[in-house]
């Protein structure tokens, strides 16, 4: 913790170079590396949950989400914060460190919503995260469906041609669509994970057709960049060994 939060985040190189050599010097032998994400666990609470969940990925994917989540904010926790787009890694633990500073104290119960990425929670202990997490997906669920005035549609992996939303040269929405559905055709992951994350991409895509929502889409550069992290390739070599 204290060393991630002694990075200068204005100075984006020399921060970047030192961070990732934390991560790569971690290595216990022949146990692989962290996560490149390993970052800003290291700078919240006790416990850390992140993850890329299909509903309240719904606000985070949509050109409205900063105006949704302020108003979704009346029902969440007080330390509830929106992180603009940043690339998974050292960029985003920068801009959570730079958000946490002006936070009233590092610790206690904090949410934060990831655009275009997902949501982190944070708690003194692994069952009041949890309970906080299915707090946030239910106070999620229940606000868009009073936006919509109806119930949400129930996910279905097998609703929807998945294939027509992933032509050569689409636009990705999460860098879990850069990362799984760049190639439906040659996958670099198990089929299943591959068809988890494209099922997840299009419910969101048709729920936010119900909402009358707006998606925000990576810029290709984003995404280019994504696909050219080191971290990625790693991960890649490691997913090729247990196709």
């Amino acid at each position: 913790r204290d060393f991630y939060s002694s990075l200068d985040a204005t100075n984006g190189i020399e921060s970047a170079v030192a961070a990732a050599g934390v991560v790569k010097g971690e290595v216990a032998a022949g146990a692989g590396r962290p996560s490149m994400e390993t970052g800003f666990h290291a700078l919240l609470d006790t416990a850390v949950l992140h993850t890329h969940p299909i509903v309240p990925n719904i606000i985070t994917c949509c050109q409205t989400g900063p105006e949704l989540f302020a108003q979704l904010c009346h029902d969440l926790p007080p330390e509830s914060r929106w992180i603009p787009y940043r690339q998974p890694g050292h960029e985003l633990t920068f801009e959570i460190s730079r958000v946490l500073k002006t936070m009233p104290d590092a610790g206690g119960e904090r949410i934060f919503f990831l655009q275009n990425h997902g949501v982190i929670v944070s708690a003194p202990s692994v069952e009041s995260a949890q309970l906080l997490y299915r707090q946030l997906v239910s106070l999620t669920t229940r606000f868009l469906e009073r936006q919509a005035g109806q119930v949400l549609p129930v996910w279905r992996q097998d609703a929807w041609d998945l294939r027509r939303y992933f032509v050569k040269g689409h636009p990705f929405l999460t860098p879990d669509e850069a990362v799984f559905c760049s190639d439906l055709e040659h996958f670099s992951y198990p089929e299943s994970d591959v068809m988890d994350v494209a099922g997840s991409i299009a419910y969101i895509l048709e729920t936010q057709k119900v909402l009358g929502l707006t998606p925000l889409y990576l810029t290709d550069h984003e995404a280019d960049r994504i696909l050219d992290m080191e971290s990625e390739k790693y991960r890649q070599r490691q997913a090729g060994r247990m196709l």
